[in-house]
């Protein structure tokens, strides 16, 4: 077995040499696999960065088949003691998380939504288990629709719309101003609109989106809120986007002109 020193001495000489990164990672790896199947705790900080390091530069398919099998060591880890380790539940959150979206930008969506789906279930299990924790909640919500935007994304809109209802019906019945204070509302009803319009409810999914445009329009009155111009104009882009998949390209053409009003006056 490799070396925790090997190991070091390949770290330091990728970031001495970064033409060399890519040969010192993926000769890493394998130091870091082998040891971590002996001595995770030891291990485990290593592989982590090998395969984080790895996914940002390999370019050889089988450096970045043998990077994504050690992530499914990690997360094979992390199941293995997440009810009765909090530290590997928090690394399976994690990775759940990281790798699901790291599916999502190359487009394998199936396989995104299955990390999701479980990430979301630890989530509401934890929330459960601790109803009055701030953190845990924010971590449920986040679950929810980043769950949400993946089956909304392949095809699955009933469940989409099942969980924007949830994400809504929450932030309603927390009493949450959004013009006020920080809050999800605003995106959670953008969401809704989203999949209330691919299940083909046209007039309910346009009131939807009014109702998140207004709310978005009440943070840059206030001028509390950092980038709410940017926000503004980034949903009216949405919006538009949803009417002309509608086809309303009147109404999506008159959002687009708003969306670029708003970015001139916050350039003016």
């Amino acid at each position: 077995m490799g070396t925790t020193a090997e190991f070091d001495a390949a770290w330091e000489r990728a970031n001495a040499d970064p033409s060399s990164a890519q040969a010192e990672w993926a000769a890493a790896l394998p130091l870091a696999r082998e040891g971590f199947r002996v001595d995770p705790d030891l291990w485990l900080m290593r592989m982590r960065m090998a395969v984080s390091k790895l996914e940002d530069i390999a370019t050889s398919p089988e450096i970045r088949v043998a990077s994504e099998e050690a992530v499914h060591e990690i997360l094979a880890y992390g199941r293995a003691g997440a009810d009765s380790d909090p530290q590997r539940r928090d690394l399976l959150v994690t990775m759940l998380n990281s790798h699901s979206m790291r599916l999502e930008s190359e487009g394998r969506l199936e396989e995104s939504l299955a990390l999701a789906s479980e990430q979301r279930d630890l989530a509401e299990a934890d929330a459960m288990a601790a109803p009055a924790d701030g953190r845990t909640a924010s971590i449920l919500q986040h679950a929810r629709d980043r769950l949400a935007e993946l089956r909304l994304a392949t095809g699955d809109a009933v469940g989409a719309l099942e969980i924007a209802d949830a994400l809504v019906a929450t932030s309603r019945a927390n009493g949450e101003d959004p013009s006020q204070a920080p809050s999800g509302l605003p995106a959670w009803l953008e969401l809704r609109a989203r999949a209330l319009a691919a299940v083909g409810d046209v007039a309910q999914a346009r009131a939807e989106f009014e109702t998140a445009l207004e709310w978005k329009r009440a943070r840059v009155r206030t001028g509390r809120f950092f980038l709410a111009h940017l926000d503004l104009a980034e949903a009216l882009d949405e919006y538009a986007a949803m009417l002309r998949r509608m086809g309303d390209e009147a109404d999506a053409l008159a959002a687009e002109q708003d969306a670029q009003r708003v970015r001139v006056e916050k350039t003016a």
